[in-house]
């Protein structure tokens, strides 16, 4: 997360409540074709709803319900030993910051097209086109922070 909406930045901050918060998702390309049109799709997760002892599956646990929102990109071509890299983006509305009580957010991201087998349920570090952060999400009250700040989480596609 960034604190700002144009800074591009890539260090991860914490999401404030209350506020809205960006999303920046770096889909890499390791291929020498670069790859126009592709959909970057964000959701909400609630690790505190997982049985206790598993992890999230792909597809079930990326529910269009929790969807927060969706970028599409075009992914440059690799160029040498240096793969290509772009930078998705995408604004986290405050109403759909979870509360407080009875979560443990983490934010499940997917690369469309996917040309896996989805008949079968996999994790996250079995497919190069999702990824999974968990998050604290900071209440503002809790903290003394200026009025125009807005933070942003970052992660990324391998």
């Amino acid at each position: 997360m960034r604190e700002h909406e144009n800074d591009d930045g890539t260090d991860h901050e914490r999401p404030v409540r209350e506020q809205t918060n960006w999303i920046y998702l770096r889909v890499r390309n390791k291929s020498a074709l670069a790859y126009d049109n592709v959909m970057v799709n964000v959701y909400l997760g609630n690790f505190n709803s997982l049985t206790p002892g598993t992890e999230f599956f792909y597809p079930v646990d990326w529910n269009p319900q929790g969807l927060i929102g969706s970028a599409t990109v075009n992914v440059p071509a690799k160029v040498g030993a240096a793969e290509g890299s772009v930078i998705a983006k995408i604004e986290w509305p405050a109403a759909l910051i979870p509360p407080a009580a009875g979560w443990h957010p983490c934010l499940l991201g997917e690369i469309l097209p996917m040309e896996k087998d989805l008949t079968n349920l996999h994790h996250v570090w079995e497919n190069r086109k999702l990824c999974q952060r968990n998050l604290t999400i900071i209440d503002p009250e809790d903290f003394d922070l200026p009025s125009n700040l807005h933070s942003a989480v970052f992660f990324y596609f391998f």
